[in-house]
């Protein structure tokens, strides 16, 4: 017992510090709409009450118990449409409820409903020699209520000492008196540590929401709060609203699945978070409050945020490095001469194909180009004529091709097409037309003209990439040699 009392005092020495106004706001709210509450359920529960003392305690011998039983519920029930009624006139009083006028009635009326506890249960006990209602009554004030240790003190001891008072009148056998005191005052002493316990859990959980308020407010970097489950949004600090262009006042009306382009997108992140609780640097686009897209950087991370499972987002925008990392990948692997994909990214995009083409059980129409008499052309007309045929030989190609072929400069004056999910017979019919147009862009000086070998892939034919060009190279050869002995 008095490593508790020591225990007791160690925790009202430590929280006499005066909390801020905020917390005293928004801790005298919850505790006015918890009053509330009770005083509603109690309002009902007089009907039960009302039946229990006219009709099931009627014939009950003992009739100032009765008496005392009626009075008592009377008066609970005065007292809570006496606060109902008040707090439909101050919920919405800001200035009502940080005031002292509000831990007034809050005060009051807590010590209002233990004492009916007190007198309850000093009623049953002439009746019965029970004091549960007593007990669990203190109990629940200490658990539903809290308020400062000081204050919670002193409305038990006042309540407790005129339940001590009535015990000492009501119980005239000594050792039952005894006994009953000391429960009841362990009882008393064991709500008070829980309520001071509950008051100082609440009051540093309200700390640590301010500082992560402040903290996440000031952050230099766009940051969102939202719920894990349906991507409600909770918070979102300045750079944040600013970037996606939202409003603070619309937040509740937004989820964080409208910034995603797809929502397998965000499915999949969230599994990663219920694995391993974070996720760094994830690079995805997302769409701001106008439509448009931009690149970011995003660093997740699984927290607690009053009570609930919440998705941290720390937001990098990395839209100009992307696009630069666009125009360097661009440079990388297109041709700079004629516009088309470089021999590089051509052979990597034609090996990707062929492992798709393999798994998907579908064909394709190589083609190997190379365009006749180039040296001629830079010989006579100047290596920048020479250049002009190139690039109008690679404008003509291109302008036949569908979106899904592939075109790119395979090394000099040789190029390579590929024509996805064609049949030769087809191909030759395009080809006839590209051969066509090109004859009809012939410049007065010399006639463009191209020689082509073709090759079909076809699915499980075991036949590697390099020995797939050398076979429409070989084609092609043979179509060359044939004008060269036409002219």
């Amino acid at each position: 017992m008095q490593n508790s009392l020591n225990k007791l005092q160690r925790f009202i020495a430590i929280h006499r510090k005066k909390a801020p106004l905020d917390f005293i706001y928004e801790n005298s709210s919850q505790l006015l709409k918890r009053l509330h509450v009770i005083s509603i359920v109690l309002t009902i529960l007089f009907i039960y009450y009302f039946f229990a003392d006219f009709v099931m305690l009627n014939h009950l011998e003992n009739k100032l118990f009765r008496s005392n039983l009626i009075v008592i519920h009377l008066l609970s029930l005065l007292i809570s449409i006496v606060y109902i009624c008040i707090y439909r006139l101050v919920k919405n009083k800001q200035t009502f409820i940080s005031s002292r006028k509000a831990n007034v009635l809050i005060n009051t009326y807590i010590s209002m409903y233990l004492l009916l506890g007190v007198a309850s249960s000093l009623n049953s006990q002439n009746l019965s020699g029970n004091i549960d209602a007593y007990i669990t009554i203190v109990i629940g004030v200490a658990v539903l209520f809290q308020v400062q240790p000081m204050t919670l003190t002193a409305i038990l001891l006042f309540s407790h000492s005129l339940f001590y008072i009535g015990l000492y009148y009501t119980v005239q056998d000594l050792p039952s008196l005894v006994t009953k005191q000391i429960n009841s005052t362990a009882t008393v002493i064991v709500a008070l540590i829980i309520g001071i316990i509950f008051y100082t859990n609440k009051k540093r959980d309200y700390f640590h929401q301010e500082n992560f308020a402040k903290l996440f407010e000031i952050n230099p970097y766009p940051l969102i709060l939202s719920k894990i489950e349906d991507g409600e949004l909770l918070k979102m600090n300045h750079r944040a609203s600013k970037f996606y262009g939202i409003n603070k006042k619309d937040l509740k009306q937004m989820r964080a699945k409208e910034f995603y382009k797809n929502q397998q997108q965000r499915q999949a992140i969230i599994e990663e978070l219920k694995k391993t609780g974070f996720i760094k640097n994830q690079v995805i686009e997302q769409k701001t409050a106008n439509g448009n897209y931009r690149w970011v950087q995003l660093n997740y991370e699984l927290i607690d945020y009053k009570g609930e499972e919440c998705i941290l987002a720390g937001v990098t925008d990395v839209t100009d490095l992307k696009e630069m990392e666009a125009e360097l990948v661009q440079h990388a692997s297109i041709d700079p001469l004629t516009g088309i994909q470089n021999r590089r990214s051509g052979i990597q995009l034609l090996k990707m194909l062929l492992m798709e083409s393999e798994r998907i059980k579908d064909t394709f129409v190589l083609c190997f180009i190379d365009v006749n008499n180039l040296k001629i052309v830079n010989d006579r007309f100047g290596h920048a004529e020479g250049d002009r045929l190139l690039k109008t030989v690679c404008h003509v190609i291109k302008e036949s091709l569908e979106d899904d072929d592939l075109f790119f400069r395979y090394g000099g004056d040789e190029f390579i097409i590929v024509f996805k999910g064609a049949e030769l017979d087809d191909v030759k019919k395009r080809w006839s037309i590209i051969v066509k147009q090109l004859a009809e862009t012939s410049p007065t000086l010399y006639e463009i003209s191209v020689s082509h070998g073709l090759f079909q892939y076809e699915p499980n034919s075991a036949i590697t990439l390099e020995n797939m060009i050398k076979k429409a190279d070989e084609s092609m050869y043979k179509e060359k040699r044939l004008i060269k002995n036409l002219i």
